[in-house]
């Protein structure tokens, strides 16, 4: 059902500690999200999208600091934290080797970790009154059209989700999906070229590794 976010914090936050799916606009496209320690909430998400379980899922961190806590920082390039200051929090995806903390399979994947940093209300409120990563997904059937308002959400997932966020328009919404990359030494290569363009990187003197 789609509810508003004022006057419903506490009880959506409540709902995620429970193992709750809920929908959010993000800075790119509605989203699905839960706690990335509760295994039936993300098997639930994969229920709900028809997603293949080979596709991995990202997970959202309130802060660039907090990537750290689940990264092997020694497999980290000497330009990572220059990028992550220049793209981060944005519509940037950063695949990053696991440290192991996070134990699910269908965030780890090659040992990986893909990693969103997202600044827009609601969602930057939420994340800063939890005290975990939330995965986040699309809100969508797999395949089929991104949806960037609640009422898009309801009309293809319909009663699939408990909870709908229905917030004031986001001002930084991209209406397209956030880029996804990866770092080859101290360049990086772009596996989904979405709002960040080669262009952005090649700008601030990253090498884009084809």
């Amino acid at each position: 059902m789609i509810i508003p976010f004022v006057g419903n914090e506490a009880m959506l936050i409540e709902a995620l500690r429970r193992g709750e799916v809920i929908a959010v606009p993000t800075d790119t496209v509605y989203g699905l999200c839960c706690s990335v320690f509760c295994d039936s909430a993300i098997e639930r998400i994969y229920n709900i999208k028809h997603r293949p379980a080979s596709q991995p899922v990202a997970i959202v961190v309130a802060n660039i600091s907090d990537i750290y806590n689940y990264v092997d920082i020694t497999k980290l390039p000497a330009r990572a934290s220059f990028i992550f200051e220049q793209f981060l929090p944005g519509p940037l995806t950063v695949l990053l080797e696991s440290n192991g903390g996070i134990k699910s399979e269908h965030v780890v994947h090659d040992g990986k970790i893909a990693f969103r940093v997202v600044d827009v209300y609601p969602l930057s409120w939420i994340m800063k009154r939890v005290d975990y990563p939330l995965v986040l997904t699309s809100a969508n059937v797999h395949g089929a059209d991104n949806c960037f308002t609640a009422e898009q959400v309801l009309s293809q997932l319909g009663e699939e989700v408990k909870y709908i966020i229905k917030a004031r328009e986001v001002e930084r919404c991209f209406n397209d999906e956030s880029t996804i990359i990866h770092f080859d030494g101290d360049g990086v290569v772009i596996d989904r070229e979405g709002v960040v363009s080669k262009e952005d990187f090649i700008s601030q003197d990253i090498d884009v590794i084809s």
